[in-house]
């Protein structure tokens, strides 16, 4: 049996595992090597997490945990230095989505390491390195201890690896950059910018946000853009705050440990996400499909976002408010109307299928997200997944944000409208 894999990103890299672990002849194709540029997860960080109000979820992320820190080459790109949630006590939405994965995690045995707190100084009690932050007393802080972050970029890097390992054949270049799939004979092939044409018993798109691109998605899923940005540390900043957990603030935004080798903090700005609407490349009508920093090196994020960032760090390290923003950009998310996964056959095609609709939860199943995408290829997948995983009617829009309590995306700007702050280009990674 072969399987072609249009995209090697999390979901594309993950199923080429699982499929030459069981056997296939397995090739990926992408426009970049790993990690591309492109992928979502081209990042320093990503938080690896298990709170989650859909016991299936959180099944999974604890199983995909499992693997982050026993497997030898994810262990490596993988820190758990805890996440605390800190939730205002007037957000009804977020609070009951905190409250009920505590409860899905309780019911799974794994809530050993969560503390809830209602005040602050108990708060810096229990993490010292907290101890000169200020704490609202309009909040509620939930501490998981059995959560963490992983070196994103590296992750790919690694799971690369073991696919190569196991002998799976990449393709990179204008040879492995996707155009389109037709049909001739009864079949399917995908067509890429070389002009070469590829076909297999079993083809899966896995191209994240700009899965519209390579096939028409019929408007269930949109590529929404979410703003980060990163401050420059010096040694001192670094070493008082390479302790600390992820802080998830639900008003404004999170920030990560700093990257000890870089010595950068990511700061991602929540409440604002941006939809870049061009023309459907495959049908009538328009559809929004991401515009990459790596092509457009002056999107970086709206100027009044800077000031969200700023009140930020301002109440938690003040003494980093005022540094300069560094390396602002969007990152592409693949959204679904509810935030479940897109994963099921492609109609209109014969052997064709997607993986896609992360929504900005799924790096964290690296690991583990292919076995469940090769079931489905090999229809052994639970059918109460496949149900909730299923090519479906829904067509997006701004209200897919008012079906989740855990997003915190509320606005969705026009892309080509935003007014950009202005700072020196350059990648991060390089």
């Amino acid at each position: 049996m072969s399987l072609l894999v249009v995209g090697s990103g999390v979901f594309g890299l993950s199923t080429a595992i699982e499929a030459a672990r069981k056997g296939y002849s397995v090739v990926a194709i992408d426009k970049h090597s790993v990690p591309s540029p492109y992928s979502a997860a081209y990042d320093f960080n990503k938080i690896i997490r298990s709170e989650y109000d859909s016991p299936m979820y959180a099944k999974m992320s604890l199983d995909a945990m499992d693997i982050w820190t026993s497997d030898p080459k994810f262990s490596k790109t993988y820190f758990e230095c805890g996440r605390l949630s800190i939730c205002p006590t007037s957000n009804a939405g977020r609070r009951k989505f905190d409250d009920t994965s505590i409860e899905v995690l309780t019911q799974l045995g794994k809530a050993d390491k969560i503390r809830k707190y209602t005040d602050g100084e108990t708060l810096k009690k229990d993490l010292e390195c907290l101890k000169d932050c200020e704490f609202s007393e309009n909040d509620v802080y939930v501490y998981n201890g059995r959560a963490g972050f992983a070196h994103a970029a590296n992750a790919l890097k690694a799971a690369y690896e073991i696919a190569t390992d196991l002998g799976v054949k990449f393709v990179f270049g204008e040879a492995g950059e996707a155009t389109k799939i037709i049909e001739e004979d009864g079949k399917s092939y995908v067509l890429t910018k070389s002009g070469a044409k590829y076909t297999a018993d079993r083809i899966l798109v896995t191209c994240g946000a700009s899965t519209g691109y390579v096939i028409n998605m019929g408007g269930i899923q949109s590529a929404s853009g979410v703003f980060v940005t990163h401050v420059q540390l010096t040694p001192e900043e670094a070493k008082k705050m390479q302790d600390i957990p992820i802080i998830f603030d639900a008003g404004l935004g999170y920030f990560f440990p700093p990257d000890l080798e870089k010595r950068l903090v990511k700061i991602c700005v929540s409440g604002t996400a941006a939809a870049h609407t061009v023309d459907n490349p495959h049908a009538q009508g328009k559809v929004s499909l991401p515009r990459y920093k790596k092509d457009s090196p002056t999107d970086t994020i709206p100027k009044h976002m800077t000031l969200q960032a700023r009140k930020l760090l301002g109440r938690y390290f003040p003494e980093l408010a005022a540094k300069p923003f560094v390396d602002s950009k969007t990152c592409w998310l693949a959204d679904s109307s509810n935030s479940d996964f897109i994963i099921d056959k492609v109609p209109d095609y014969k052997n064709v299928y997607v993986a896609s609709g992360d929504s900005g939860h799924g790096f964290k199943f690296l690991p583990n997200i292919g076995q469940y995408i090769l079931k489905l290829l090999d229809g052994q997948l639970d059918q109460e997944i496949v149900q909730k995983w299923k090519w479906r009617p829904e067509i997006e829009g701004v209200e897919k944000y008012e079906k989740t309590n855990w997003k915190l995306t509320k606005e969705l700007l026009d892309f080509n409208k935003i007014d950009f702050v202005e700072e020196s280009t350059g990648d991060s990674l390089s």
